[in-house]
């Protein structure tokens, strides 16, 4: 997460609690010349556009009024969606014995992705059965991961 990122989460985070969401992750780029500050939450049963629109409200009046150093941006708040990314200690611990994505910062076996079940995590690693064997990662080795959806 980038210093902005940081920033903005620890702004909005509890206010976004109270509502009764989870921020799962924030995002601020820049795409072509226009800029996207995206929140990306979740719920136990799910996200509706109205949840969405009651949250960019809070956020609008949140950054409005407590953080106007932000280049202009379009701000975008939708749910994590099936491929749910993780992130916190949390995320890969509820993602054990499901499939997920890695992404490695650098190839293992001339491979920088991996999908697999996640069999566990400890002591900093975790231990993935892909197709071909069962390894283990260090979680600083992966740029990306995520919930892996099933066709």
């Amino acid at each position: 997460m980038s210093k902005i990122t940081e920033e903005i989460m620890k702004l909005t985070e509890s206010g976004i609690q109270e509502l009764g969401f989870q921020v799962v992750s924030i995002e601020y780029v820049k795409e072509g010349k226009d800029w996207f500050l995206r929140f990306f939450i979740n719920h136990e049963k799910g996200i509706s556009l109205d949840d969405c629109e009651i949250v960019s409200r809070y956020i609008d009046e949140v950054l409005d009024t407590q953080y106007e150093t932000l280049t202009a941006y379009s701000l975008e708040v939708s749910s994590v969606g099936v491929e749910k990314p993780i992130n916190t200690n949390d995320d890969w611990e509820n993602a054990v014995g499901k499939k997920i994505n890695v992404n490695l910062y650098q190839a293992y076996n001339k491979q920088k992705m991996l999908t697999g079940e996640l069999i566990s995590i400890e002591n900093g690693e975790i231990e993935l059965k892909t197709y071909k064997e069962k390894i283990k990662l260090p979680i600083n080795a992966i740029s990306k991961a995520n919930i892996a959806v099933n066709f």
